[in-house]
């Protein structure tokens, strides 16, 4: 799942352009902590029956159209958790923005697509779709997707932009990814920090039985 490395495709291609800045706090590197939650996001996607068994490389210089990358991507998030609920499953994803040495922005994605999605393209044709609004791909590799068969190691990989200072501790293979405005990484609220801490309480309760034991009372 490490072959394929989008950014050497989007430097050959002109800088995306972008909406006014909506903010100015950059970052350097992914952080520690921001690595640590990626990584429980995946373990609990297991956890939950929504293994991030795809990967998605997007190169933002090979879509039409002038909305910033942040833009699309929060826009295609909602479009495709609309296709998902409608199919029978909450979208859930991971994902780590990235700026490669010649300033072209390129976002990895690591997410839960059925199987039977996969097998018909259906996922892939409603990924291009879901960027149509924003201007979508005009170029065969602006959007790369592959299965997923070692989401730990993609992750792996995706995470290069994190701090060299911590990069050893994950086993991650640190390399500088550009200064960037707004965050680096993130999730889908149902793998999120709060929805782990909901569920960790609810196992401890149902191993006390103290919520057999409310139940019995009522």
């Amino acid at each position: 799942m490490m072959t394929f490395a989008p950014e050497a495709a989007c430097e050959s291609s002109p800088r995306h352009g972008g909406e006014a800045s909506r903010g100015k706090r950059y970052s350097k590197y992914v952080t520690r902590h921001q690595a640590k939650n990626l990584f429980d996001a995946l373990a609990f996607a297991d956890e939950i029956g929504l293994r991030l068994n795809v990967a998605v490389d997007i190169c933002w210089p090979m879509f039409s159209g002038t909305v910033d990358e942040r833009t699309r991507f929060a826009r295609c998030q909602q479009r495709l958790s609309k296709w998902a609920k409608r199919r029978g499953f909450a979208l859930t994803l991971i994902w780590t923005r990235e700026v490669g040495k010649y300033g072209s922005p390129h976002t990895h994605v690591l997410v839960h697509v059925p199987p039977w999605l996969m097998e018909n393209s259906d996922f892939q044709s409603t990924l291009e779709r879901s960027f149509e609004p924003e201007g979508g791909p005009n170029h065969e590799k602006a959007i790369m997707i592959q299965p997923a068969y070692a989401p730990r190691g993609k992750l792996l990989y995706n995470l290069k932009g994190l701090d060299p200072q911590e990069a050893k501790r994950f086993g991650v293979r640190a390399s500088y990814q550009g200064d960037l405005e707004g965050k680096r990484v993130g999730c889908t609220e149902n793998i999120g920090a709060r929805a782990r801490r909901k569920a960790s309480t609810r196992k401890v309760t149902e191993r006390s039985g103290f919520g057999s034991k409310i139940s019995a009372a009522n």
